[in-house]
């Protein structure tokens, strides 16, 4: 694609696959949505479109506010600096980001409809971008196809014959939003997470350190994207789900990672003399049954529930 013969309309609206961008042509609108390593291309002729929506979307992400708050309780109750720390890191990065977000203002939804189409604008996402998008476009479209008087208009309505309400079609039933298995990983995760917990607390220092903090880094990650892609959940698992974030962050500074932590300080404080990977975690029994029983019950519990909402949905 010549940038010289396009005239760039929108930034790229980018998101976690890729981003999109929208380009004005001599006679067509080109909309360019690519995933990284491959890149698609829709042209749409200024004469064949038929109107552009622009309704405003949902309102601001829940989860940005619930993190930060999360975030400032635990890191308040923590009692160690490495928790505080943890936990003010992760609330200042969703503050800003909520921040960024508001700044960015109101969200927003934009259709564009043709006789044998009606296609959703990924790169049109905010209400600011909306009007700038429609200043450009309104003028190009009417260059191409003309434009009607309010008389041409009215006689127009006039000669068109009245349809009776019997012939009207239908309306279309709601569409029914995909929904994703990222919850469903981050149950089994949390299954499999189980078992390795209770055998990093049980097994060396060596292996502890290797092991505990790889399983904290991927429940936190999947955890964060599970609540992104949850939109289109039910109220139940979207329940189970923040249930289970809420354990994933306080765990490693209030369950299994005080056990770890604890017994790291006073390995590495005993004589240089002692091999350090002889020295076994001394997590209790009650921490042991905790940390793997919070997992194992998430899990179950989140399958169960993910498997009864598809069934629900395929009927």
């Amino acid at each position: 694609m010549s940038e010289a013969n396009y005239r760039r309309l929108t930034r790229r609206n980018r998101t976690w696959t890729g981003f999109s961008q929208a380009w004005l042509g001599s006679d067509h609108l080109l909309i360019v949505n690519s995933i990284r390593f491959v890149e698609r291309y829709q042209r749409f002729a200024l004469a064949d479109i038929q109107a552009i929506v622009v309704s405003e979307g949902g309102k601001r992400a829940v989860w940005q506010s619930l993190v930060v708050l999360i975030c400032l309780v635990a890191g308040f109750a923590s009692q160690s600096s490495l928790g505080r720390g943890f936990f003010f890191v992760i609330g200042f990065c969703a503050l800003v980001l909520a921040i960024l977000d508001i700044a960015r203002g109101p969200r927003c939804r934009c259709v564009l409809q043709t006789a044998v189409s009606r296609e959703r604008l990924l790169p049109i996402s905010r209400m600011p971008s909306a009007r700038a998008f429609l200043a450009v476009m309104i003028p190009a479209i009417e260059a191409a196809q003309g434009n009607l008087s309010a008389e041409d208009l009215a006689a127009h309505a006039a000669a068109t014959p009245q349809i009776a309400p019997a012939m009207l079609t239908p309306k279309p039933p709601p569409l029914d939003r995909s929904i994703g298995f990222t919850p469903e990983v981050l149950f089994g995760l949390l299954m499999l997470d189980s078992v390795l917990v209770f055998v990093a607390l049980r097994s060396s220092v060596g292996v502890a350190l290797g092991l505990l903090p790889t399983i904290y880094f991927a429940e936190f990650l999947i955890g964060i994207l599970a609540l992104v892609q949850s939109r289109a959940r039910s109220a139940t698992s979207l329940a189970v789900l923040i249930a289970a974030f809420l354990c994933i962050l306080v765990d490693p500074f209030a369950l299994s990672g005080i056990a770890a932590w604890s017994s790291l300080v006073n390995a590495f404080r005993q004589a240089p003399s002692v091999p350090q990977w002889n020295l076994a975690i001394g997590a209790s029994a009650g921490t042991l049954l905790l940390a793997a029983g919070w997992r194992a019950t998430m899990a179950v519990t989140g399958l169960i529930v993910c498997h009864f909402e598809r069934t629900a949905r395929a009927h």
